[in-house]
Parts: C-alpha cells; sequence; structure tokens
C-alpha cells in the first residue's frame, strides 16, 4: 500500500515540476516573468518544507506571511540544516530580484 501511495506522491510531484517547466517554456523570452514564476514555485517550495518539518509550520508559519516573510523562512530551514550555506545565499539572493525595483525593469 505504502508503494502504491510513493508512486501517487511522485507522479504528483512530477507533474508539478513539469508544469513549472512548461510555464517556464512559455515565457522564456521575458526575464521578469520568468523571475516571477520562478520566485513563486521556491515559495511553494519553502512553504512546504516549513509544514513539513516543523511542529507548528502550518498554523504559526506560512499562514503568518508578515510575521514571517519568505527571507525568514529561507533563514530557518538554513538554521536547520535542510539547506546549505551555498544554496541559502543563491536563494536569499534570488528572493532579492522579486522586489519592484527601478533597475530591475531594465535587466
Amino acid at each position: 500500500m505504502n508503494e502504491v501511495k510513493d508512486q501517487k506522491s511522485k507522479n504528483s510531484s512530477d507533474d508539478i515540476l513539469l508544469a513549472f517547466y512548461k510555464e517556464l517554456e512559455k515565457v522564456r523570452d521575458n526575464q521578469r516573468s520568468l523571475v516571477i514564476i520562478s520566485h513563486g514555485f521556491i515559495e511553494l517550495i519553502l512553504n512546504t518544507i516549513i509544514d513539513i518539518k516543523l511542529k507548528h509550520g502550518k498554523n504559526k508559519i506560512t499562514k503568518n506571511t508578515r510575521d514571517y516573510p519568505q527571507s525568514v523562512k529561507l533563514v530557518i530551514i538554513n538554521e536547520l540544516k535542510i539547506i546549505d550555506n551555498d544554496l541559502f545565499k543563491i536563494l536569499d539572493g534570488f528572493l532579492h530580484y522579486k522586489s519592484p525595483n527601478v533597475y530591475f525593469y531594465y535587466l
């Protein structure tokens, strides 16, 4: 029974990744759209990790975006050693690209 559940979970993950890559392909010539779609995907992954790994993740952290922005969630999963420092630096830098700064529009 667990094998069937694991296979369904794997198929669901594959479907999500496939949908993500298809969306990226649709907007490959639009840098702003690429960043927005990628940022949304990273946000979903961070929230999923927080929900799974932390006792009060779903009720306290992922529902409360005001007190726990994405940067705080990223620090939490780095401190828990779920991601290493190199990946943390990459994702932290990428999350700042979402901000609608003037220079961003000219990339």
